[in-house]
Parts: C-alpha cells; structure tokens; sequence
C-alpha cells in the first residue's frame, strides 16, 4: 500500500505532494525557482524551507534506496582516510566500511557518476553507494577527516610556499643580518662616537621623509583616481546564471552580535539558495557554540567547528571553512559587518568585466557608529582617508594593495591556488594583498561599502592596533627574507611600496613618538645632546618634515570628513596628533609582541555600540527566505 502512495520512479514533486510534505504553492514555487535559478527540484524545495531529511527521503524512495542514518553509523576511519579530505568534501562523499570486493560509500548524490569514479580510482575497488543528506554527510566527515581538515587550514602555506608563511618571525639569514646589524653599530658608536649618533638621526628623519612623501604622493593621486569602479543598477540587473557565491562568517567570543550578523546576510540581494554561509566557530568557544545551537538559522547556514589545535588565528578559522566552500566566488565578512545588499552583484559584475588579471574585488570599509565618542571618530576619519584616498592611490598606481579585513571577493579556486591564508600571520589580509600581487593579480576596488563597528574603547582599541602593527611588521619581515628575488618578481617600484606601506607604517609610528618626545624635551629642557644629535641642517629638515607632514595629514582628515559630508567630524580631525600617539603606543606593543608573542591574536570585542536598534544602511531588494527547520548542531 505504502509503495502505491510512493512508486519506486515517481517524480520527486509527486511523491512529496501525495505524503503531504509539500503544497500545490510551494510545489509551483519550486518548479519555477528550478527554472529561473538552474536548480534540481530537491534543492530548491530545501530553499523554501522543505526539511533535508524529508526530500532526501523522498530521493531515496525514487530511487529505490534506503536513507542512511550516518550521525548513528559506524564508520572505518582508516579507510575514509584513503582519501584526500579535501576531494571527499568537494565530492560529498565518505567510505564507511569494506565489503569482500567492493567499499560502501555513502553519497549525497546517487546519480553522481564523477563521484563514483574518483571513489573508484582512488581506492582501486568497486564501489556500492549509500544515500545519505549533504548535512549528515558533512558533519561526519568534520568528525572522521578531522586532523585532515585541520592540518590543511594550520599549514597549507607553510607546506606548499614555506617562504612566504610567517611561521617563523625571522629566518636564520634574517637572525645573522640582524646581528651583524647590531654588531656593526656598537663597533661604529665606539669608534666614531658622537658622528655615529648624528647618522643615526639624519637617518631617522630620511626615513620619516620617505614614509611621509609616499603617503603624501599616495593620498593626492587616491583623492584624483577614478579607479573606484562603479557598477550601474542596470548590470546588476542584466546578471543571469548567478553562481554559487560562499560567505566565511568567523567567529568568537562573538554571541552579541549574531542576530545582527543573520539579519545583514538574510539582506544580500543574491538568491538565498545560491548563498553558502558557512558560520566558523571555535571549538572551545561554549558560550557562541551553544547560543548557535539554541538560533534558528536560514536554511543556507553551515555551521562548521573549527578545531582547537595549531593556531587560534582568523585566517585559521578561514582557511578550514574554505575547503568546505561550494562557491565559486566567496568572500569574508566579519561578526559585526554590514555590507550593502548588492555589493555581491556588484563583485560578480567587477570581476566578470576585468577578466582573470583581477585576483579581488575589495570594498571599502566604513563605521555606523562614527559619532559614538572621539576614538570612534578618530578611526572612521582615518578608514574613509585609507580606503578613499590610499589605496585608490596604490591601485591606480598598479602597486601592491593590503588587502582590508572583510568584504574582500575572490575567486575561490585561486585563492586555493595562492595556499589561501597565512593562520600565522596576525594581518592575514595585508599579507595576502601581497601574495596577489606577487602571483601577478591585481587587486580592484568597488563602489560599495561594508559598515563597520568602530572600536569605542581604548584599551580594545590598543588589542585591535597592536596586532595590525605587529601583523604589517612581521608581513614586511616575510617579504624582506629575500629581498633580491622580491624586486625580481615584482620589480623595485612595487618592493619599495610594499616597505613603505608596510615597514613604513610600524617604523613610523615608533618615530613619532621618539620625535615628538625629543621635540618636546627640548622645548622644555633644551638638552645639549639633542642640540648635538641635530645640527642645523638636519635640524631644519626635520623640523620642516614634523610641520608640513603634521598639517598635511591634519588636513587630510579634515578633507574626509568634508568627503563624507560628516561636518561634526570636523573638530576631531583637527586634533588627530592625540590619536596618531595613541597609534605610536600601540606600535610599541606590537614590537615587543612580535619579540615575544608573534602569532598571539588579540581578540577584539565587538557589540559594544550601545543602540536599540540594529545599525542598519539602506537595504533594497528582498530578503533571504528564512528556514523553519531547527538548526544542524
């Protein structure tokens, strides 16, 4: 009777209909979603909120196979491990036992020929097929390909280009040049005494001078470029076939912000099940893992455990989620981000108009709570002259571009290509900008914004500035290993950029401060040695260097806020010195972590934006359809 209701063969739509699964709507729904967004009937009847085991069910019965309970089946992990973990993941598959001449896989897919063959040849035996629903399988597979999946995302770089992977700060060249550096200086204090100090102070302000000249020469082409590129309302509109596009959401300590964080990504106009969201968490972050457990998420989050071995970094967490990443394009998003509902669109469009010579899309990053009090002002004036000016500046310029923290796109094959992030490198971002350009990609900037949450808190605003000091100085540290073949790949132009962006930013935040007290220790003391360490020409070049690069990048912050028509920004951005202090202290705790704890991650605490309402931008299109399922644990 019962294979009377179901026959063995019937449609998927029928049978789901006679058991009441579905209704007459939502069934059309379906069939028109399968059409419109290039779908088998299974996925789209999950996307409008059909339960996984219910259709995976009804797949079993058409085809005459029995649904496998994998969460509660016993599997051979030593056999699993045969296979890379990586190709099991993209294949959807895993091995659970032997058989006299054959091995039981269970698949997502019976009617996946490709699958079969790579079980095939890489295990040399005839394969028998079990079905078994994508989430079960995947969760399986964190479980047994465990040490697999984590190997790959602490060390994948380090392997492949140890060279370019920050797991160790100095290498031992490095170690013999920084000592013969040292010894070389104390032999020249003692031999020339006080001429060897006058040195090391013109050297210092040659230094300042090339920081302050190419940040200056940066920002007024940045504030001339038109290489933000802008897509029109009509190209988003003309986009067909959309791909499936992945989001990476890490996470830690970071519960407040959750609902937030599902509200932004339920906005994305981009078609929900056409969006892969895989919700990194840490695995001894109870607190998030259990509040997670208790939320009803959309249908299209996955939430993967990242397991806590090897590095407690970001670009840890990223790299494990990427080997689960179905997209073709992905792109991260920090907890507290909001990006503008197309701005998915708008990538898809930049990259399909710039060809394979684009390695990321990178959007600007801003803050919607720039007025909560003078850090958080300070910081949004100093974001909009970084992503309005800087680096529009750099990419017009064709030089290197450290890439921002969120709401970069890529392509998600070459970014497996480029060993993805470095898990010991605290500036992942900046470090991987590097790689692109180093690998011959160029990096693009899009018309569109991602708000941000901006630090309000001093001490959380020390974390946050410490580690990107610490990450830009050891990232510099990695590229300078071999300074020779640098400039042979990417020629003396861009070596000299990727020093003074990088090195320059950690050496000149520790000048300011031994400027700014030497100057002001003479104002008020007038010591002799100082008097001594500058005579007059040096003197008056540095003093020309403190006063024109003070106003200029005085000025240029009061230009942002006029940029942004944030007038009541003015004020703040005339008394940016006291932040640029704030940003000398932080230096100095970045070196002596990069000393003494050089792949630390200082957490940054989010959420503490006190509103009652979510921050919110402008939203346009419609909203992601929201699953009524209880969530995958």
């Amino acid at each position: 009777m019962a294979m009377s209701r179901r026959p063995i063969g019937a449609p998927l739509g029928q049978m789901l209909l006679l058991q009441g699964s579905v209704s007459h709507e939502l069934l059309s729904e379906a069939l028109a979603m399968q059409v419109r967004e290039r779908l088998r009937l299974g996925e789209a009847l999950v996307s409008l909120g059909v339960s996984e085991p219910t259709v995976w069910s009804a797949l079993a019965t058409q085809l005459g196979a029995r649904l496998t309970d994998l969460d509660h089946h016993w599997v051979d992990a030593s056999l699993a491990n045969d296979l890379d973990a990586r190709d099991a993941v993209k294949h959807r598959v895993i091995p659970i036992r032997r058989t006299r001449d054959a091995v039981v896989v269970v698949m997502a897919d019976l009617r996946d020929q490709r699958a079969r063959d790579f079980v095939e040849a890489r295990l040399g035996v005839r394969v028998v097929a079990k079905l078994a629903t994508p989430a079960a399988i995947q969760r399986k597979q964190e479980s047994v390909y465990r040490e697999q999946l984590e190997q790959f995302a602490s060390a994948l770089l380090q392997s492949n280009a140890p060279e370019y992977s920050a797991h160790i700060t100095l290498s031992s060249p490095q170690k013999l040049v920084l000592a013969g550096v040292v010894v070389a200086a104390i032999a020249l204090a003692v031999i020339f005494r006080g001429v060897f100090l006058i040195g090391v102070a013109a050297g210092m302000i040659a230094l300042y001078a090339a920081v302050v000249v190419f940040r200056v020469y940066i920002m007024v082409r940045g504030a001339r470029s038109e290489e933000l590129i802008k897509v029109s309302r009509r190209e988003i509109d003309a986009l067909t076939d959309l791909p499936v596009y992945t989001i990476l959401l890490p996470l830690y300590r970071e519960a407040g912000v959750l609902p937030q964080l599902i509200r932004a990504c339920m906005e994305l106009e981009y078609p929900a099940s056409k969006l892969d969201i895989k919700l990194l968490l840490e695995e001894d972050d109870v607190e998030t893992r259990e509040i997670v457990r208790w939320t009803t998420l959309p249908h299209n989050f996955d939430v993967l455990v990242v397991p806590a071995q090897g590095p407690r970094t970001k670009p840890k967490a990223c790299n494990y989620g990427l080997q689960f990443a179905r997209g073709d394009y992905c792109v991260i998003l920090d907890a507290e981000d909001i990006p503008e509902p197309d701005q998915l669109k708008k990538a898809l469009v930049v990259f399909r108009r710039s060809g394979t010579s684009v390695g990321c899309v990178q959007a600007k990053l801003n803050y919607y709570n720039p007025k909560q009090n003078v850090i958080t002002k300070w910081f949004t004036l100093e974001y909009t002259s970084w992503f309005d000016f800087f680096l529009p500046g750099l990419v017009e310029l064709r030089l290197p571009v450290p890439l921002g923290g969120s709401s970069n796109h890529f392509r998600t094959q070459l970014l497996r290509d480029l060993g993805a992030w470095d898990p010991n490198n605290v500036t992942e971002d900046a470090d991987l900008g590097m790689r692109l350009h180093r690998g011959g990609y160029q990096t693009a900037l899009m018309d569109s914004v991602t708000l941000e949450e901006a630090n309000s808190d001093f001490v959380n605003w020390m974390r946050q500035r410490s580690r990107w000091g610490k990450g830009y100085l050891i990232s510099w540290l990695v590229l300078m290993r071999h300074p020779r073949a640098l400039v042979h790949d990417v020629g003396w132009r861009s070596a000299a950029a990727m020093t003074l962006t990088l090195g320059g930013t950690f050496g000149v935040g520790l000048l300011n401060l031994v400027v700014w007290l030497m100057t002001a220790l003479w104002i008020l003391a007038q010591f002799d040695i100082i008097a001594y360490l500058f005579p007059n020409p040096i003197y008056y070049i540095g003093m020309v260097e403190l006063v024109f690069g003070n106003f200029f990048f005085v000025y240029m912050n009061v230009w942002a806020a006029n940029y942004r028509d944030s007038h009541d920004l003015t004020h703040a951005g005339l008394v940016a010195p006291f932040y640029w202090l704030m940003a000398s202290l932080a230096m100095v705790k970045s070196g002596v972590q990069t000393l003494s704890r050089p792949t630390f991650w200082e957490k940054t605490v989010h959420g503490l934006f006190e509103t009652t309402e979510s921050p919110a931008v402008e939203l346009v299109g419609t909203p992601a359809r929201v699953s009524s399922e209880a969530p995958v644990d």
